[in-house]
């Protein structure tokens, strides 16, 4: 397919700077492209084609949401090229079910927001790794609510991710997609915020350990 592709390039390719339509197919092929060696895909490329394709490469990428338009060090030239395509194969396989950043757009929280719930997070892990030294008649209950309190803390870790407004496209993504496997189906279709700590267990009347105190 690689082959048809380029050799179909170089029938069609008219001179100009710009990649043509089946340029960016193969620059498409190129990223998720599996078992074939980056230094043999950079190897099928004809030395006139070089520079359209890096082109191509760097639209398809940008298309693709794997490239930031900051990194302009990528595909910036012909002796970085092979790293450069190495770096965006790895992303597309890092990414490909990873969901796009318009999925972060209106319901995540503000950077400071976000920090805030962080911080927050850490204060009662730290509070509640001190109980355990304290109360050790409620250890083993303590170490749950540590252990849900630590899943909540990576879920704001990845808010925070998608917050951080002058991060790289692909790095949202890497957050939307982390953020996507710990939440649950309905937290992820309805955008749910999830608390900063598990709350539900200040509210407990029913269980066998008392509620955790508030100071």
């Amino acid at each position: 397919m690689l082959e048809f592709l380029l050799s179909l390039c170089l029938f069609l390719a008219p001179m100009g700077e710009q990649p043509l339509p089946t340029e960016k197919a193969a620059a498409f092929s190129f990223l998720s492209a599996e078992d074939i060696a980056t230094e043999d895909l950079i190897d099928s490329i004809p030395l006139s084609h070089i520079p359209r394709m890096k082109i191509a490469l760097r639209e398809v990428s940008q298309e693709e949401q794997l490239l930031d338009k900051r990194e302009t060090w990528v595909c910036g030239n012909d002796a970085t090229l092979t790293f450069s395509l190495e770096v965006l194969r790895q992303r597309y396989q890092d990414l490909k079910d990873a969901p796009k950043v318009e999925d972060s757009y209106y319901w995540v929280p503000d950077e400071e927001v976000c920090q805030n719930c962080v911080n927050f997070n850490r204060a009662f892990h730290n509070d509640l790794q001190q109980k355990m030294i304290w109360e050790m008649d409620r250890a083993t209950f303590y170490q749950i609510v540590l252990e849900e309190n630590d899943e909540l803390y990576e879920k704001w870790i990845c808010l925070r991710g998608m917050s951080i407004k002058t991060s790289y496209i692909n790095e949202t993504r890497y957050y939307l997609k982390k953020y996507k496997k710990l939440a649950t189906k309905e937290e992820w279709e309805n955008k749910t915020i999830p608390p900063e700590v598990p709350i539900w267990r200040f509210y407990e009347k029913s269980s066998p350990n008392p509620p955790i105190p508030v100071k």
